[in-house]
């Protein structure tokens, strides 16, 4: 007469084999059952489900391993048993599209498409320029698009700082470019992050011409989101067009605060540069 065993795995104790139980050679018709093993048979196989031994009884425990799911935002290869709980931030779905304007971040409450103002210049009540560094709506931390004069105080005269603000909306509005070889006018925006990308790309532009390279082209993307194929050169050229712009706008502000008193419709497109 022999005994089969069914063994256990010492961590996840779920099913690894059946095997020949070894008789005891001090006592006779008694067999030897090692440690993580049980004379119990575990039940049929369920397709997704482990067997494991608890307690002193097979119970199936749901298998994800092997499965890629999501924890508070990040992408995880499942390598234990039982249900992932999305009490804890798991979860199968991944992160929905954003539209312009959004990203996506996750939260507490699981993915949230969130609004994007990141780089743009709000204002607070007291009229200040607050760059926004967050994700969501500014409104909702008091914040306007654009100054809103204090209701508790008269207002009074104009000084730099109301040209400063006009001067940085018109920068970061941007401008119209003519380059040579392109058909209509490539609209720039003149964000500081907007800025930072044109010049690496016109240095990049440079270090081509200086290797000889005027053909190869460099991807730019307008402030429509037109892509334009463009050689160094009309790289370089596109960068003067916008470097020129924000110079002309810089002077505008220096002669309006120079001016006494300054002029109240100093907003008017007749004292700025045509973007």
């Amino acid at each position: 007469m022999s005994l089969i065993i069914y063994n256990y795995h010492p961590q996840t104790r779920e099913f690894l084999s059946a095997s020949w139980a070894d008789i005891s050679p001090l006592e006779k018709d008694v067999y030897l059952i090692p440690s993580f093993a049980t004379e119990t048979a575990p039940p049929e196989a369920q397709e997704g489900y482990a067997r494991v031994f608890e307690d002193g009884a097979w119970v199936a425990v749901i298998d994800h391993r092997d499965e890629v799911w999501w924890l508070n935002g990040a992408q995880v290869v499942i390598d234990f048993l039982g249900e992932p709980s999305a009490e804890d931030g798991w979860t199968q779905e991944g992160p929905p599209e954003a539209g312009d304007g959004e990203s996506v971040q996750w939260s507490d409450n699981g993915w949230e498409i969130l609004a994007d103002h990141r780089g743009e210049t709000w204002f607070d009540g007291e009229g200040n320029s607050v760059r926004i560094d967050f994700l969501g709506d500014p409104s909702e931390r008091d914040l306007k698009a654009t100054p809103v004069e204090p209701e508790s105080e008269e207002p009074g005269p104009l000084t730099g700082d109301d040209v400063n603000l006009e001067r940085l909306k018109r920068i970061e509005d941007g401008c119209n470019v003519s380059v040579t070889g392109v058909v209509d006018p490539i609209p720039l925006q003149g964000r500081v992050q907007d800025q930072t990308n044109l010049l690496g790309l016109a240095t990049g532009a440079q270090l081509r011409i200086a290797s000889g390279d005027t053909t190869t082209t460099i991807t730019f993307r307008d402030a429509d989101n037109v892509d334009h194929d463009l050689t160094p050169p009309q790289v370089l050229e596109l960068w003067q067009g916008g470097a020129n712009f924000i110079s002309a706008v810089m002077q505008a502000s220096w002669d309006l605060k120079a001016a006494t008193p300054i002029p109240s419709d100093y907003t008017d497109n007749a004292y700025w540069p045509t973007p």
